[in-house]
Formats: structure tokens, C-alpha cells, sequence
């Protein structure tokens, strides 16, 4: 029995399950996070410049520069809010 718990270990089984962040550092995990929301904000401003010509297209690259600040910049006054250029 216990050759199969070592057999088990080896193989992953019943191992402890763990997330990507497990292992990463607070800072890392945090930039990651901040990515994923930006792409996540370009995707949405981008599919809605396909639609409304008033919000210029996005590249989707999880970078927030100028683009993607001219686009929510837009967006926002569009919808009548404060066009700060932050989310």
C-alpha cells in the first residue's frame, strides 16, 4: 500500500492542487492580475470601436498606453462620464 502512495506522489495523484499564483510573488501576481484587466478592458473598447466610430480601435496587448487611453477617454465621454482616461 505504501509503494502505491509513492507511485501516487510521483505521478501527481492526490497531490495538493495549487494555482499559478502559488509561486509567484505578491508583485508578480498583482502585474498579472493588472494585465489581464487591461487586455480585458482593450478587448471590450476594441469590439466596441467596431461598432461606434467615436471610440478609436485598441490594439490588445495589455499594455495601457496612449491607445488605449484615447479609446477609454472616449468611451467615457460618450457615456457621460468624467473622461479621465483611468479605469
Amino acid at each position: 500500500m505504501e509503494n502505491n502512495s509513492k507511485i501516487e506522489r510521483n505521478m501527481g495523484i492526490n497531490a495538493p492542487m495549487t494555482s499559478d499564483t502559488d509561486n509567484m510573488s505578491d508583485d508578480t501576481a498583482q502585474r498579472l492580475n493588472e494585465t489581464e484587466a487591461i487586455t480585458n478592458l482593450q478587448r471590450y473598447l476594441r469590439q466596441l470601436s467596431h461598432t461606434d466610430s467615436d471610440i478609436p480601435p485598441v490594439p490588445v496587448d495589455g499594455i495601457f498606453g496612449e491607445a488605449t487611453a484615447d479609446a477609454l477617454t472616449a468611451f467615457q465621454r460618450k457615456n457621460g462620464l468624467t473622461p479621465s482616461g483611468r479605469a
